[in-house]
């Protein structure tokens, strides 16, 4: 499982998350009132950014952070399929980023990296990133024109040996040169992409990168300079320790660094499980919390002194996916039966209910709600309606039979709901989807599988072993680029359901080559109603993120876009 991230960096839009939430149920208790800086919003109105802000002259020198995840990363490669949002949390320490997202969801240009940034032609279309002059890793090699060729290569698609879990945006780039010297980089397209900032985030060494053996391996066990055996850095922390056996990861000051310095000596992560996220907050064993929707995290949270519970608007898009390639979800009009048949508004209770979140369902598999572009596009079809999933089922050639079960040349209408061990939401959310498509003549099992294998073994489009399953996206700054791979090709490494229309892959290019914002939007609208029409991604809800902290902890919590800026993050008074 991963967390709902505490950073918008661009690419975290590529990586799927479990996001198990503990102790759900599907009653939904009485919403909590607003009460200031010690209870839980329950207001759709929700700030972008919840944490406390503060200037870093009133940020104490010193101190360590220490946080949770669910598990160290299986890979330290971002972009790798099994890579997870607790890698992304860390590697936000130790990956330059040349842009950085603001807290309404817009970018600016990064000046600890960035030494100007500009469109210097529209046709075709050429960025020209000038690096600052003293950005270099901390093994002391500088940061060059060769890292963003690098990335070009292993993440353009043109090389099957390497396997990205995207290609968006990357794709579109013809090359990537040096300028007038190594610090001065030419990207030049192919196709005019009007996410083009996308790239320019949580940038790679290139030896990490440029051949299919070290993207796979180089990082495999941590970020590596290229002896592979010392942690490398280009932000403001370094790894200092991966202990594999306690499951911690312990991030010191970067001696390199040449921004502002740190204001922690150390920022901890340690693998915590889910059921003692908040009995562990409130044995001061961790400093920050994310509730992750579990009511009884919260309660026990709450229960340390000198706390803060503090909610932003959210970017963690819960969802059902199904398999379009194999058994009764081959069929488009089972699929679409199936997605009628689910109650989202009944799932979103079940879930956010439990922390007082407001309930709103998710009407986009493109954007979340508060950001620019998103409306309900599911056109009244997610009925939640057995009856109207019924009717689907019998246009097509269904018949329910005696047993409540639809039947068709033979073959029973059975569903196998893969659920990852310990992920209590998601088992929730499967044993409430098995009854109400049970309703519509669904045979609905659910199937727990290892928590730790359930990508891998199970969900990765290699493997496709579910009919139906849940997890999560998170949304990022530039979400049509991300949205691409879920839905097109059939063979991207995020296409989880296997099923595409082929009309998307020029659609897609249409809209990421429109520059002009009302127009993109325009189109961006069309594409997401032709997505959801697939119905192998069914969108569910967004989940706000809560968390509670340390009433002393600055410049860290809870956002649903804003960087972190981790030297500025630390302890007042």
């Amino acid at each position: 499982m991963a967390y709902p991230r505490t950073s918008a960096r661009l690419c975290a839009g590529l990586v799927a998350v479990l996001l198990g939430l503990a102790g759900c149920t599907s009653g939904s208790p009485a919403p909590r009132a607003a009460t200031g800086t010690t209870g839980v919003a329950t207001t759709a109105a929700l700030p972008g950014t919840a944490w406390r802000a503060a200037p870093r002259a009133q940020v104490r020198d010193g101190g360590s952070l220490t946080l949770s995840v669910d598990a160290l990363p299986q890979t330290y490669q971002l972009n790798d399929p099994n890579s997870s949002l607790d890698l992304q949390r860390i590697s936000n320490l130790y990956l330059p980023s040349f842009v950085r997202i603001e807290a309404d969801g817009s970018w600016s240009p990064n000046p600890d990296y960035t030494a100007s940034l500009t469109v210097t032609s529209q046709d075709p279309e050429v960025v020209e990133l000038r690096i600052a002059p003293a950005a270099t890793w901390s093994d002391g090699t500088p940061l060059s024109w060769r890292d963003l060729a690098a990335s070009w290569q292993a993440f353009n698609g043109t090389n099957s040996a390497y396997t990205p879990a995207s290609t968006a945006v990357w794709q579109d780039v013809k090359s990537v040169t040096r300028g007038d010297d190594d610090r001065d980089v030419l990207i030049t397209f192919a196709k005019t992409d009007a996410d083009w900032p996308a790239l320019l985030a949580s940038v790679y060494p290139s030896w990490a990168v440029d051949t299919p053996a070290h993207f796979s391996s180089a990082w495999k066990n941590g970020p590596f300079a290229a002896d592979g055996t010392t942690y490398v850095s280009a932000g403001p922390f370094v790894v200092r320790s991966i202990d594999t056996n306690a499951g911690v990861v312990t991030l010191g000051r970067n001696p390199r660094w040449w921004g502002d310095p740190a204001r922690l000596d150390t920022v901890v992560f340690r693998t915590v499980s889910r059921d003692s996220l908040g009995q562990s907050f409130a044995n001061q064993e961790l400093d920050a919390v994310d509730v992750m929707g579990m009511p009884d995290v919260l309660t026990a949270a709450r229960a340390r002194q000198g706390t803060t519970v503090e909610q932003s608007g959210g970017t963690v898009a819960r969802q059902l996916t199904l398999n379009g390639t194999a058994g009764v979800f081959a069929d488009p009009a089972v699929r679409k039966a199936f997605a009628q048949a689910v109650d989202r508004t009944v799932l979103a209770q079940a879930v956010l209910g439990q922390v007082g979140a407001p309930v709103q369902t998710l009407g986009s598999v493109i954007f979340v709600p508060g950001q620019k572009g998103y409306a309900d596009h599911t056109g009244g079809v997610l009925t939640g309606s057995a009856a109207d999933a019924r009717s689907t089922l019998q246009a097509a050639g269904w018949t329910i039979g005696q047993d409540g079960v639809a039947t068709k040349g033979g073959t029973r209408l059975t569903a196998r709901f893969v659920v990852p061990q310990g992920a209590a939401a998601v088992a929730t959310i499967a044993q409430l989807v098995s009854q109400q498509a049970k309703a519509a003549g669904f045979d609905v099992s659910v199937q727990t599988v290892p928590g730790s294998d359930f990508f891998s073994s199970y969900v990765t489009t290699d493997k496709r072993n579910f009919d139906v399953t849940s997890f999560a996206w998170v949304a990022g700054a530039f979400p049509i680029a991300t949205a691409e791979a879920y839905f097109y090709p059939t063979d991207s490494g995020s296409n989880y359901g296997g099923v595409t229309d082929k009309t998307l892959g020029s659609d897609w290019d249409a809209l990421n080559a429109q520059l002009d914002p009302a127009k993109r939007l325009t189109l961006a609208a069309d594409v997401d109603k032709r997505a959801l029409d697939l119905f192998t991604m069914i969108p569910l809800f967004v989940e706000p993120s809560t968390w509670v902290v340390r009433s002393d902890l600055a410049n860290y919590g809870p956002s649903q876009f804003q960087d972190v800026r981790w030297q500025d993050v630390g302890y007042t008074g």
